[in-house]
């Protein structure tokens, strides 16, 4: 009996280290790292995996003990040195790791980096059946007192969060600002500016999409195509709240600073009152609320925006989703880096964990074409409306050309899917007798990468055209705002330039701001103090189109501007 127990303990031990690390330690630092992402507290899921992190090592312990004798030998010494690895994986090897998914196509590794990574893990894994074999004597020794040196260090690590976390990572705020969906499918008989932000959206993706697929853009027939337009910013921080109030980036501040000023300066209290005196409700559709408003609340926006107001008392958690996410994130973490796409974690799976039945608002492809066909939209004749909707995009690709969910969608199917569901919502339009009496603007918060310039498609009041028009004009992001005050009919020069004051192919010099990881600069914080990703701020600065920045980004061309702290 008593051999039986010390076999199971020793089982248990490195049993233990793996779940605690993976189910237990893993998630919930994922978690208060993130909490206003996810926009659960903890309760909702800690004790749970807590619980059946402990009763499920027991069981599997149990089984493993009751194993032959040399079978329960491998399996432990292998778990042993795959629970080593995955700590020094976590520790020391993912070094300027997005926890969070960053792009579209998810967790890339380059051959070599995969190789050197796999060489790795493959020598601690050898190591420690070589020393099962070779020290017999003390093997079950090293095994156990490994794995609670290791377990008590992440265990400290543990505690320390319940200590070190905000309250908010606990408690629900009651009364927390929120935006309502409630008029999401609302437009006017009278005047609208209606915007669609497609996260991602490259225009280097929408031009190979079109080869592949004939009258892909057909619907647009109304609009002008800029094809050669610059986003200034990745990401969706900062782009999104420069896009929502026109305040370009200042990454000489803080994020929360730089928030701040975006919505409490003379230029944004200017372009909101001109919105407003023009009898537009101004309404902003967005799942990230922590890009506009930092660790600020949506106070920032009241009196500007008109879809702010305060969260339900009920609130629906997808406990389904939100454990499968975090145990995904988990294993993102401590996985060896060629098998981190299987556990990358997209924007679209986390933004839709929470809802608020009172409030909800459609932010994936599919959900905003079904809601969009199900329920049609809505007209309203007693005012103009700023409609404001930022959807994924192909910031995953989710959907498949119906714009319905589907695993393994291509980047054309998923874009294929979201003019599906514009020419849906355009044909409504009509429909309505809304559609002559709206400027539409279809764009993109950003692109990525060496396809960093976006898409931008734009029909103005009252504009017709046989076919959709296109131009070479070198027009960028920072023309947002202008652009929108001029389709009100108001002189736009207090806000800058707006799309029509560059010509068809003019040479203009332009500027992007790519956040990134530079050794050579120190690392930052995160704006609500976790571990950063990024710590400066690449700058591109070219002219011409997108070959002329391809040309300066792969050769790696730019200037440096270290960051006061990062948003990822």
């Amino acid at each position: 009996m008593k051999k039986k127990l010390v076999t199971f303990g020793i089982s248990y031990c490195i049993v233990f280290l793996n779940v605690f690390m993976t189910i237990i330690f893993g998630p919930t630092e994922i978690f208060m790292g993130n909490y206003k992402d996810f926009g659960v507290v903890f309760n909702e899921f800690g004790w749970t995996f807590l619980i059946c992190g402990i009763i499920g090592s027991v069981i599997i312990s149990a089984i493993i003990a009751l194993l032959p004798e040399v079978l329960r030998i491998v399996i432990l010494s292998v778990g042993f040195g795959v629970g080593v690895a995955c700590y020094i994986q976590g520790m020391f090897l993912n070094k300027g790791l997005d926890m969070l998914g960053a792009t579209a196509e998810g967790y890339q590794a380059g051959k070599a980096e995969m190789i050197q990574n796999g060489v790795i893990w493959l020598a601690l894994i050898v190591i420690t059946l070589v020393l099962t074999c070779v020290l017999k004597k003390y093997r079950a020794r090293i095994a156990v007192f490994g794995s609670l040196f290791l377990i008590a260090i992440q265990m400290s690590g543990y505690v320390s969060l319940f200590f070190t976390a905000d309250k908010e990572a606990f408690q629900y705020e009651a009364g927390e600002l929120c935006l309502s969906g409630k008029e999401q499918f609302t437009v006017s008989s009278n005047e609208n500016i209606i915007v669609f932000i497609l996260d991602n959206f490259s225009s280097e993706w929408l031009a190979e999409a079109k080869q592949e697929v004939p009258g892909l853009t057909d619907g647009l027939l109304d609009f002008t195509y800029y094809n050669n337009a610059d986003c200034n910013s990745y990401s969706t921080y900062p782009s999104l709240v420069r896009l929502v109030t026109g305040h370009e980036l200042n990454p000489t501040v803080s994020v929360d600073d730089y928030i701040t000023e975006c919505w409490e300066n003379e230029k944004t209290d200017d372009y909101y009152d001109l919105l407003h005196e023009h009898g537009y409700k101004v309404n902003v559709y967005t799942p990230e609320l922590p890009i506009i408003c930092g660790s600020k609340t949506l106070s920032l926006a009241t009196g500007k925006l008109d879809n702010v107001v305060q969260e339900g008392d009920t609130i629906q958690v997808n406990h389904k989703l939100l454990y499968k996410t975090l145990i995904k994130m988990s294993a993102y973490r401590y996985a060896p880096k060629c098998l981190k796409s299987r556990f990358n974690v997209g924007m679209n799976e986390y933004s839709e964990i929470v809802s608020y039945p009172d409030n909800v608002i459609a932010t994936s492809n599919p959900n905003f074409y079904n809601a969009l066909v199900e329920n049609g939209l809505e007209v309203d004749d007693s005012s103009n409306y700023y409609q404001f909707i930022h959807l994924n995009g192909t910031h995953e690709f989710i959907n498949d050309e119906n714009c319905q969910y589907a695993d393994g969608a291509s980047r054309t199917q998923t874009i294929q899917g979201i003019f599906l569901m514009l020419n849906e919502y355009l044909k409504q339009l009509k429909e309505a007798n809304a559609y002559d009496n709206s400027t539409i603007i279809i764009t993109t918060d950003h692109g990525v990468a060496r396809n960093m310039q976006p898409i931008f498609f734009i029909k103005e009041k009252g504009q017709k055209h046989d076919s959709m028009q296109e131009s070479n004009a070198p027009i960028s992001l920072n023309e947002f705002v202008p652009t929108v005050v001029n389709a009100l009919g108001e002189d736009y020069s207090e806000f800058g330039s707006c799309i029509y004051d560059f010509s068809e192919n003019e040479v203009r010099e332009r500027t992007v701001y790519e956040r990134s990881q530079d050794d050579a600069y120190p690392a930052v914080k995160r704006y609500d103090g976790g571990n950063a990703g990024q710590n400066v701020y690449h700058v591109y600065t070219y002219s011409g189109n997108l070959y002329d920045f391809q040309y300066v980004y792969d050769n790696g061309i730019y200037d440096v501007i270290p960051m006061v702290d990062s948003y990822f």
